[in-house]
């Protein structure tokens, strides 16, 4: 696997030449507590730069692969008359990378800080896993515990309502698995009614009670 682009200089960009790319791992959520970030960042300043890389397409401009709330701040700051210099703190990158590379880099800055949500953790978990094709492969590039990447790549074959209860912290993700294939045993597709009311009972249970009660089932 080649290795991650390198740092090739540490410079203040004004905000205008900046554009977001589009292989950030955050999709959700992005203005969430912007304001909150942009009242820090007038107190102390800028604690950790963005990363970018200069744009593929536009002469001059650079695009953003970390940082998108923090360049928001900013803008957010500049637009109220509050920052008095209109760019921000830039780690630039010495080369173009491609959208696995992207997302590759946007993921582990997001995740390593663990602020960013967990449906875009396992969307862009699976994502890569689709991408590199094993678990290995996207611990490698990212770091990330393999554990973290076996279960986004489990929970990417849940049906959207065990989903989202996984989401909402109602059920285990553990549960959530052994109750739809129990729901799903004899049928084409699981009955969903029937796979979470079994997640929600399975989840108070020890390992050996879910096996049982899954088996029951099938």
């Amino acid at each position: 696997m080649n290795p991650i682009a390198n740092v090739k200089e540490m410079k203040d960009i004004p905000l205008e030449d900046l554009e977001v790319g589009m292989s950030q791992a955050r999709l959700r959520n992005i203005n969430k507590e912007v304001e909150e970030l942009a009242d820090s960042i007038a107190r102390v300043g800028l604690i950790e730069p963005i990363v970018v890389i200069e744009s593929p397409d536009t002469p001059g401009k650079f695009q953003i692969l970390t940082g998108q709330r923090r360049f928001q701040a900013h803008r957010n700051l500049a637009n109220s008359g509050r920052l008095e210099n209109k760019t921000i703190r830039a780690m630039v990158l010495d080369r173009a990378v491609d959208e696995v590379e992207a997302k590759v880099i946007s993921l582990t800055e997001n995740a390593v800080r663990l602020d960013l949500g967990r449906p875009d953790v396992i969307d862009a978990m699976t994502w890569l896993y689709k991408k590199y094709g094993s678990v290995g492969a996207v611990h490698e590039a990212t770091g990330i515990s393999k554990k973290k990447i076996q279960d986004a790549v489990k929970f990417d074959r849940l049906i959207p309502e065990l989903k989202d209860a996984v989401n909402n912290n109602e059920v285990r993700l553990d549960a959530a698995l052994k109750a739809q294939d129990a729901a799903a045993a004899g049928r084409d597709a699981p009955d969903v009614t029937e796979a979470v009311k079994l997640a929600k009972e399975m989840s108070g249970m020890i390992k050996v009670q879910q096996d049982n009660l899954r088996r029951s089932r099938i």
